[in-house]
């Protein structure tokens, strides 16, 4: 294998596989069977198939979403539509509100459905009229329901006209601030409108697909970043709007949204998508040893799915394991680093690639300086610190939002063999302590 070989099987910013992948058999390891298992069996015993929610969670980067490809079976595609939403691909994750979630559910909708691209074409004009400043009729109308006078001060338009396909404002939905100012002031006071057109929508949407119920995954929602927006979206008022959907949704979840009450009493059971490498600190951790060596098996089965061939020393490879943290994403840059360093390092490697436990430290030197680079304040140093020694969320109350931010960049990974117990990101660990130190 080569080094441009071993770089483009472990990218860590491929896309998750699936069967449209080129080599999805080659490359996919099982690793989550369990948990897949247990979301199978809640799918096809719930005899709520129209508004029942499901949850899952685990660290960024842990392989949530390629899991969920593989989710779905024979006799559940039978019994269900199944469709993937990604947010991640089309909402900025360091700014969401309901009203962007709800908004881009019935833009990805009607984008899976022909007959609901015809009937919902134009329904984005007069709202993208508004945003590019040129819409005249609807203001000079004398009917407040078709005026500028809309409830509580929103700008009035039209509910249905919210989802035109392949609208500029949805492309720049993302990367664009004043296109998301727009709607949200459009439709933040005309939620329950809003779940009314998504619902008219589904039912629509399950008649042309032989009147099958609706099976979706709301993925990506778990790279939430601030507490404003998880706490808007899972542990609000609003969160019922989401939950409440007429379809059967499985949800992705930032890790502190799972002890909301409205999650809790809203989803039927979370799963946790999480590699746990090493024992429990907090507690006796008693019959989870067996769960720490098939997780690390796990990883080891990975590298040697995409590897094909004996390119690792064993020992360097444990070490590239161990630093990984059970995050999968970040297993695979540290092995990129390593090889982009051998070939540094003999550039005649050109078909008989190696990657000594030399190679594997400047992989892991190279990914630690790049995280050690957000270590910027004290604040910061004395959570990671507190996590570090103690494994638990500690101290003031002031430092929840740190605390949940840090979780959520992957700088704390949590892990729940046992009792749920934290610890700082394995790149990172001695460069806290040093850090800490007086």
């Amino acid at each position: 294998m080569t080094a441009k070989d071993f770089i483009r099987n472990f990218d860590p910013n491929r896309e998750p596989l699936d069967e449209t992948d080129e080599t999805p058999d080659e490359f996919y390891v099982p690793i989550y069977e369990e948990e897949l298992t247990d979301l199978r069996n809640a799918i096809l015993a719930s005899s709520d198939k129209n508004s029942l929610c499901l949850g899952i969670t685990g660290q960024s980067g842990t392989g949530k979403s390629t899991a969920l490809k593989h989710l779905a079976t024979e006799e559940i595609n039978t019994q269900y539509e199944v469709l993937h939403f990604n947010f991640n691909e089309y909402l900025s994750m360091d700014d969401v509100q309901m009203a962007d979630v709800l908004l881009m559910f019935g833009f990805l909708l009607a984008k899976e459905n022909e007959s609901l691209q015809k009937r919902y074409f134009d329904k984005l004009d007069k709202l993208q009229r508004v945003v590019d400043g040129t819409l005249i009729e609807e203001t000079t109308t004398s009917d407040p329901k078709k005026s500028g006078q809309g409830r509580e001060g929103g700008i009035g338009i039209e509910l249905p006209r919210l989802l035109r396909l392949n609208a500029r404002l949805f492309t720049e939905y993302k990367h664009y601030k004043e296109s998301r100012t727009v709607m949200r002031e459009t439709v933040r006071p005309q939620i329950p409108e809003l779940c009314a057109l998504l619902n008219e929508m589904i039912t629509q949407y399950m008649e042309c697909s032989q009147k099958k119920p609706l099976l979706i995954y709301l993925d990506g929602l778990e790279h939430i970043r601030n507490k404003e927006s998880i706490e808007q979206i899972f542990g609000h008022d609003y969160t019922s709007a989401l939950f409440g959907l007429k379809c059967f949704k499985i949800v992705t979840l930032p890790i502190s949204a799972t002890t909301y009450e409205q999650v809790i009493n809203r989803i039927e059971i979370i799963v946790r998508f999480i590699l746990c490498l090493k024992p429990n600190p907090l507690s006796k951790d008693v019959g989870m040893s067996d769960k720490i060596q098939q997780h690390k098996k796990c990883l080891r089965d990975i590298y040697s799915k995409r590897s094909g061939e004996d390119i690792i020393d064993s020992e360097a490879l444990d070490k590239a394991i161990d630093y990984s943290g059970g995050i999968i994403r970040q297993f695979f840059e540290i092995l990129t680093a390593a090889c982009i360093h051998a070939y540094g390092s003999n550039k005649d490697m050109h078909n008989s690639l190696r990657l000594s436990e030399t190679n594997i430290d400047a992989g892991v030197r190279q990914r630690r300086q790049m995280r050690s680079a957000a270590i910027i304040s004290g604040q910061i140093i004395s959570v990671l610190n507190t996590i570090r020694t103690q494994h638990k969320p500690t101290g003031n109350g002031g430092d929840e939002d740190l605390f949940i931010k840090l979780l959520q960049l992957n700088q704390i990974v949590a892990y729940n063999n046992g009792e749920m117990w934290y610890e700082v990101n394995p790149l990172i660990e001695n460069t806290v302590k040093v850090y800490a130190e007086p």
